[in-house]
């Protein structure tokens, strides 16, 4: 039994999956048994659920990594590939007016096939092919709005589908994760020369994902209390921020 047996993270890299050919068979083969793990060791923690995302066909799940505004990365361990901690970098966001619960449909909704099932954010909020839910914004609202002559005068990116596998937890992957996130949104809005803002939502109850954004540079800058629906309870969520703009 080698060290990497004993310590699942003593030999591990931050990796982007590409959406090539090896990127996508990563991505079925490493990711998808990822996410569904997560979503059957922590139900609690998605709005979605196993039974659900494991009936979706493979497309669905490429269709995900074959759009150019969502970045999925990954820690990896070295000697087996499992996949440790991921992150998704979602943006630029087609609207820069405010985070939305569900940044990855938001992308998605217009390709996707009629019919295709949801996914969950990073809150654990369910987004549905269905259509986006009504929301509203309680208090303290943050807005990146338009200036006086409609322009808006940033981007805005979003993080989503964090998760650290149990074993890997305390050891600071999802800090470097999402610090890595923040440099290829700062890398992007370089390249644009328009600076940006990263945003996240997550459940006011959920004081433990609070902690952590915190820690990596997120400040609560609004609440958003969403339409109460068959498929997820009205929990108010927090409207997080990056502390700065990325330029």
């Amino acid at each position: 039994m080698t060290d990497s047996d004993n310590n699942p993270v003593s030999d591990w890299a931050i990796e982007l999956i590409p959406p090539n050919d090896a990127g996508r068979a990563f991505y079925l083969t490493e990711y998808k048994p990822f996410r569904l793990a997560a979503l059957k060791r922590d139900p609690e923690a998605f709005g979605s659920t196993y039974a659900r995302e494991a009936a979706f066909p493979d497309e669905n799940w490429l269709q995900r990594l074959s759009n150019p505004r969502i970045k999925t990365f990954v820690a990896v361990r070295r000697h087996d590939r499992h996949i440790l901690s991921a992150v998704s970098l979602i943006g630029p966001m087609p609207h820069a007016g405010q985070t939305v619960s569900n940044p990855t449909q938001a992308l998605l909704s217009q390709t996707a096939p009629s019919g295709h099932g949801s996914s969950t954010t990073s809150t654990g909020r369910k987004e549905s092919g269905e259509g986006r839910e009504k929301e509203e914004i309680e208090e303290g609202e943050h807005r990146h709005g338009d200036d006086d002559n409609g322009v808006t005068p940033f981007l805005l990116y979003q993080n989503t589908g964090v998760y650290t596998r149990p074993e890997a937890r305390g050891k600071g992957l999802g800090l470097k994760l999402m610090a890595t996130a923040v440099e290829c949104a700062r890398q992007e809005a370089r390249r644009g020369k328009q600076p940006c803002q990263l945003g996240v939502e997550v459940y006011k109850t959920n004081q433990a994902a609070i902690a952590f954004y915190r820690k990596c540079g997120f400040e609560v800058r609004g609440t958003k209390v969403p339409e109460k629906s068959k498929d997820d309870e009205n929990r108010p969520e927090f409207c997080m921020y990056y502390k700065d703009l990325l330029l």
